[in-house]
């Protein structure tokens, strides 16, 4: 599973932040440079939560709230 957390962190640098940082972010309220510096960062790989979906997610085809519903791994 190393191997996944480390895809998801390389993945996750190259989104933009989060929405609550949305404004800052695209320029809507004032922020200092190290503010924004710091959005540019990995989520942390420690908060995140995953779990095994659907091979249907796999399909864009498929767009349903079930998509996102744990199955056995």
């Amino acid at each position: 599973m190393p191997h996944r957390l480390l895809r998801r962190e390389r993945l996750l640098a190259r989104h933009p932040p989060l929405p609550e940082a949305w404004p800052a972010w695209l320029g809507e309220k004032p922020a200092e440079v190290p503010q924004l510096k710091a959005l540019l960062g990995p989520y942390p790989s420690d908060e995140m939560i995953a779990w095994p979906v659907s091979a249907r997610v796999g399909n864009v085809r498929n767009n349903d709230s079930s998509l996102i519903e744990p199955v056995a791994a």
